[in-house]
Formats: C-alpha cells, sequence, structure tokens
C-alpha cells in the first residue's frame, strides 16, 4: 500500500488504533480495523479522492467497497464496511468530521 498509517487521515489512524487498544478489543479485530482504513486511504488516494477526511463522501465508500466486490468475496467486502463504520465512527465522535459518510 502506497499510505502509512501516519499519514492515513492526518494520523487519526493511530488514534483510532490506541483507543480501539483502550477499549480490549482483540488484535485480530485491531488488525482488520486498520487493514481496511489503511485500503480504503490508498483508494482513495489512487482514484484521486484524496485523503482529506472531511471531503470523502458516501460515494468514495461506495466507490470502494465495489471494488473491494471485483477483487474478493462478498463476505470480505463486508468486512471492510463494518470495518470502517468503525473508523468513520470513531472519526465523527472525535469531532474529526460533522457527517459520517457511513
Amino acid at each position: 500500500m502506497g499510505v502509512s498509517a501516519d499519514q492515513v487521515f492526518d494520523g487519526l489512524l493511530l488514534s483510532f488504533e490506541l483507543s480501539c487498544r483502550s477499549r480490549n478489543l482483540s488484535s485480530k479485530t485491531i488488525k482488520a480495523y486498520a487493514e481496511s482504513t489503511l485500503l480504503f486511504a490508498d483508494f482513495a488516494e489512487r482514484e484521486g479522492f484524496g485523503t482529506d477526511l472531511t471531503e470523502i463522501r458516501r460515494q468514495h465508500v461506495e466507490a470502494f467497497i465495489a471494488d473491494q466486490l471485483d477483487r474478493w468475496t462478498p463476505s470480505t467486502a463486508a468486512t471492510r464496511f463494518r470495518c470502517l463504520q468503525q473508523f468513520f465512527r470513531f472519526a465523527f465522535d472525535e469531532g474529526e468530521i460533522t457527517t459520517n459518510p457511513l
């Protein structure tokens, strides 16, 4: 992936991972959340959506999920969607975004 964790949404991924660890989520769950977020950030950058969190819209996420369906099983795409839901919920709760694209 071309995007490092430090670059994803101005480092918000690192705060999200810390929050997940503090809630005692399993390492497997945290890894899935982070991987899905990194995949989405890489896709958004590659497709020209950018990685400014405030500019991400539902159609960007839908394009990502459609791309995942082209590459993986529906189950994998659904998992990626659920993982992104958690990341964007965190971003909303932290006041990083005013509208949750999911």
